[in-house]
């Protein structure tokens, strides 16, 4: 919505996050003294799959009001011609510039 579409969806499979969760991880494990060491294999594998399961998922983005719903991979072929029904009409009305930008 941030770059704004009129609407956002996401399936239920989609991963939304600002990094993966393998980056993520990587970013935690480099702070232990020994990254390699089976522990912090475990928190790191505990870590992604919690991510995962918890905090990339499109439910959270819709909660948040960062897309618009979740839906079904079926239903996106109806619910695209709804929306484009919606906008068939709309007029696009852009802010003029006060000044122009001229070359120094």
């Amino acid at each position: 919505k941030q770059l704004t579409a009129d609407f956002n969806f996401a399936w239920p499979t989609a991963r939304i996050a600002v990094i993966g969760a393998e980056g993520a991880a990587q970013l935690i494990v480099k702070r232990f003294p020994d990254p390699n060491a089976p522990e912090v294999q475990k928190i790191k594998a505990d870590f992604i799959e919690g991510y995962n399961t918890n905090m990339a998922v499109p439910w959270v983005a819709a909660e948040r009001g960062f897309i618009d719903g979740v839906i079904e991979p079926h239903q996106t072929r109806l619910l695209l011609r709804k929306c484009l029904h919606l906008l068939r009409d709309k007029q696009i009305s852009r802010v003029q510039r006060k000044h122009g930008l001229t070359p120094i």
